[in-house]
């Protein structure tokens, strides 16, 4: 995934209207302009993230999760405005429930959560749980 074009068009709308002397103008007409094509971005994020799971899909999941998760301070940086929150604010949800599918398609009948111990886990991060549980996921996996 490439953000050289969300990056490209907030400079041009600054560059625009630098002589209204209001951010909150060019911020609103970059939102305008980019909230269409962002939001169509994650919807075909998340169209192929619930799709038909195939073996051969998960590696393809798991590399748009890695580009998305790459973005993700380009995003910050770019829709770091308040109109622009919406916009920002998906990009980790998307990928929360990413992690999730790939768990579930995993998962999907080998090994419930409930046989697991993770108490000791409260302290970790979303992302770094969800990476625990697929890690002990796939070693399960290998010793059967």
């Amino acid at each position: 995934m490439e953000n050289h074009w969300f990056a490209s068009e907030k400079k041009l709308c600054k560059q625009i209207f630098e002589d209204l002397g209001s951010t909150s103008t060019d911020d609103a007409c970059f939102i305008e302009t980019v909230k269409a094509p962002a939001n169509q971005l994650f919807n075909f994020v998340e169209a192929i993230n619930i799709s038909r799971r195939s073996p051969e899909k998960l590696c393809k999941i798991l590399d748009l999760h890695d580009s998305l998760l790459d973005l993700l301070p380009d995003i910050d940086d770019i829709f770091d405005s308040k109109p622009a929150e919406s916009i920002r604010i998906q990009a980790p949800e998307i990928l929360s429930r990413i992690l999730m599918q790939f768990e579930n398609a995993i998962l999907r009948g080998m090994l419930s959560e409930s046989e697991m111990d993770f108490d000791e886990l409260d302290e970790q991060s979303s992302l770094a749980l969800h990476l625990i549980w697929i890690i002990t996921i796939l070693q399960f996996i290998r010793q059967i």
